[in-house]
């Protein structure tokens, strides 16, 4: 197992960004940087720009097995913050002055102290959000027996609380 770990996580538009921190450096996945950049193959995308200019991007990446929250380890390829910034330097995607910005302002924050940097034991993460999903699921079906009998909800309202306590859980995963 890597001495990676999972420390922050944020948005970049609809796309869920991991920081992870390894000794005293921070670190982003090449799949999230290639989502982020919106390519249509994101690892694809990033192994090509990496493999272009490996002489700048090597000494800021390193291959390593992660467990972020999903539970599942992952081998893959992490960047510090001169490797996004090089991938995003020779990046064509119209998002990456960006994404540049977003990943600088998130690294920056980790390197001054300026964020309180959150350790995730996954097995803990994954406990909680079963717990949460759980009581979520006893909440609606208290709902449901209160309600008179041969009284349905319509369709909208059941929709609605299901997105609701999606909202709910992905405010809980970040």
């Amino acid at each position: 197992m890597s001495n990676f770990q999972l420390v922050k996580s944020d948005n970049f538009g609809d796309v869920r960004c991991d920081f992870y921190r390894c000794g005293d450096d921070y670190f982003i996945t090449r799949d999230q940087i290639g989502r982020a950049l919106e390519y249509s193959e994101p690892r694809t995308a990033i192994r090509k720009i990496h493999e272009r200019h490996k002489d700048r991007i090597d000494p800021h990446s390193a291959g390593t097995k992660l467990v972020p929250p999903d539970g599942k380890t992952h081998e893959t390829i992490v960047y510090n913050r001169r490797g996004a910034m090089e991938i995003c330097r020779w990046s064509r995607q119209p998002k990456a002055n960006a994404f540049m910005d977003f990943v600088w302002d998130r690294m920056e924050e980790l390197y001054t102290g300026k964020t309180k940097v959150l350790v995730v034991n996954t097995s803990s993460f994954l406990r909680a959000l079963a717990m949460l999903l759980n009581a979520q699921s006893r909440q609606f079906q208290l709902i449901m027996e209160t309600l008179p009998d041969g009284t349905n909800l319509i369709p909208v309202a059941v929709e609605l609380f299901g997105l609701r306590s999606l909202e709910q859980i992905a405010s809980a995963g970040s």
